[in-house]
């Protein structure tokens, strides 16, 4: 696998895992692009 990817899938395993905690703690009515961005260190445009 190359950096690239392994990157990729380590950016998405991180969006997926904090969706997942603020469900857990907050609701799916807490989960929008921006916090989930906020809560994982990055720019929505990545």
């Amino acid at each position: 696998m190359d950096a690239r990817t392994q990157k990729s899938e380590m950016t998405r395993a991180a969006i997926v895992g904090a969706a997942l905690d603020m469900a857990a703690s907050d609701g799916l009515e807490a989960i929008t692009l921006q916090a989930v961005a906020d809560r994982i260190g990055l720019s929505k445009s990545g």
